[in-house]
C-alpha cells in the first residue's frame, strides 16, 4: 500500500510539476524569441567593472569589447577606453586626458568615435604630432570621482592637460541630507554579471528557465537602468545649498591636485538637452527616473553648477570651454539628457580641439 502511495505521489508531482517545468524550459528554448542572458553572456554584452576605494568603481583593467547599445568599443589592459598606452609616457609625448561620466566616454559612439579620440585625431591634423589624448571617462562617475582617480591613478601616467567634464552625475545626490561620506557606499557584487557559486553556474548552463527566474529575483527589489538605480521617491522641488557648495570643492580640490603633480588643469561646461525652453518630445528623452529633482529644479541645479564653474574658474585663472552655452538644447546633437549623437560628437570635439589648440600653441615647445 505504502509504494502505491509513493507510485501515485511521484505520477502526480510529474504531471503538475516536473512535466510544466520541462514543457517551459523547451518553450523557452525553442520558441520564446528573446534571448536569455546569463552572467557568462553579459560578460560579453556590457562592461565590467571593479570596486575602488578611491571612486564608486573603475573599469576592470583587462581588455574588454563591449557591445552594448548598438556600438562596440575597445577597453585597454589599464582599464581605460581605446587604444592601448604606456603607463611610463614616451619622452616627447604630451599627455590629454579627459575625466568625467559617461558624457566623457561617450557610450552611444563606436571605437575611435568618442569626442575625445575624435579630439586627439584633430589636433593632430592640426600639426600637433606629438600629443596624445586619453579617454579617461568612466559611466556613473562624478567630479569627486575625477579627484579621487586622478590622486590614486592618473598622476603616474603624467598628464600634461587634464580637462575635467561632469555634471549630471552628481546633481544625482543633491538632494540627500547626508553628507557625500554618508551618501555613498561601497559598490557591491552584481550577481547579473557574476555566479554566486558552481551550482549556480551549472544551473544557468542547463535551464534557462532557472536563469529567467533568477534574474527576475535579483531585479525584484531594485530597478535598475542605464545609469544605476531608478529613483522611486516623488522627486523633489528644491535641491540641498550645501551640495553646490561640495560641487565647488570637488572641483577646486581636482585643479589644485592637477597643478601639484604639474598639469595643466582645463574646465568644461557640459552639453545637455535641458533647457528653460523645450519641445515635449526632448523632454520625454530626460532621464529624470535617475534623479530625484523636478524638471525645474533639475534646470536650477545645473545653472547653479555652470556658475561655480564659472567663479572658480576666473579665481583660480583656470581656462574653461563653455561647451553648454554653445551646444545644449539641440536634440540633434544629443540622443538624450547628455550623451551625444554622431554629429554631436563630432561637434563637441571639433570645438575641444580648436580651444586646446590655443592652449598648445601657448605651452608646447
Amino acid at each position: 500500500m505504502k509504494r502505491k502511495k509513493m507510485v501515485f505521489w511521484c505520477i502526480l508531482l510529474s504531471l503538475n510539476v516536473i512535466i510544466p517545468l520541462i514543457l517551459l524550459e523547451v518553450g523557452l528554448r525553442y520558441v520564446y524569441w528573446k534571448p536569455v542572458y546569463t552572467p557568462e553572456t553579459l560578460r560579453q554584452v556590457y562592461m565590467q567593472y571593479e570596486p575602488s576605494i578611491f571612486s564608486q568603481h573603475t573599469i576592470a583593467p583587462w581588455e574588454q569589447t563591449p557591445q552594448g547599445w548598438g556600438v562596440s568599443y575597445h577597453i585597454n589592459s589599464l582599464g581605460y577606453r581605446g587604444r592601448e598606452f604606456e603607463p611610463s609616457k614616451p619622452e616627447g609625448i604630451k599627455r590629454i586626458f579627459f575625466l568625467g561620466g559617461s558624457s566623457v566616454f561617450d557610450l552611444q559612439a563606436g571605437q575611435d568615435k568618442d569626442w575625445p579620440s575624435q579630439v586627439g585625431n584633430k589636433l593632430r591634423e592640426a600639426g600637433f604630432t606629438n600629443i596624445e589624448c586619453i579617454n579617461a571617462g568612466t559611466p556613473g562617475h562624478t567630479t569627486f570621482d575625477a579627484v579621487g582617480r586622478l590622486y590614486s591613478e592618473i598622476h603616474t601616467f603624467q598628464p600634461d592637460y587634464l580637462v575635467l567634464y561632469c555634471t549630471w552625475n552628481d546633481l544625482k545626490y543633491f538632494t540627500s541630507k547626508s553628507t557625500l561620506l554618508r551618501s555613498y557606499s561601497p559598490t557591491k557584487t552584481d550577481y547579473r554579471f557574476h555566479y554566486y557559486n558552481e551550482i549556480d553556474r551549472l544551473l544557468c548552463e542547463v535551464s534557462q528557465l532557472y536563469v529567467k527566474v533568477r534574474n527576475r529575483l535579483i531585479l525584484m527589489d531594485v530597478d535598475i537602468g542605464l545609469e544605476g538605480a531608478v529613483v522611486s521617491t516623488e522627486p523633489k522641488s528644491r535641491y540641498e545649498n550645501s551640495k553646490i557648495e561640495q560641487y565647488r570643492l570637488n572641483i577646486e580640490l581636482f585643479i589644485d591636485c592637477a597643478r601639484n603633480i604639474g598639469a595643466v588643469p582645463i574646465l568644461a561646461t557640459e552639453v545637455r538637452l535641458l533647457t528653460r525652453k523645450m519641445t515635449a518630445s526632448d523632454k520625454s528623452k530626460i532621464g529624470y527616473n535617475w534623479m530625484d529633482l523636478t524638471h525645474e529644479a533639475l534646470l536650477d541645479a545645473y545653472e547653479a553648477c555652470d556658475r561655480v564653474i564659472f567663479d572658480i574658474a576666473e579665481r583660480k585663472e583656470v581656462r574653461l570651454f563653455d561647451a553648454a552655452s554653445l551646444f545644449s538644447g539641440r536634440s540633434d546633437l544629443l540622443l538624450d539628457h547628455i550623451h551625444l549623437s554622431p554629429q554631436g560628437s563630432d561637434t563637441l570635439s571639433t570645438y575641444i580641439a580648436e580651444n586646446l589648440t590655443n592652449v598648445l600653441e601657448d605651452t608646447v615647445e
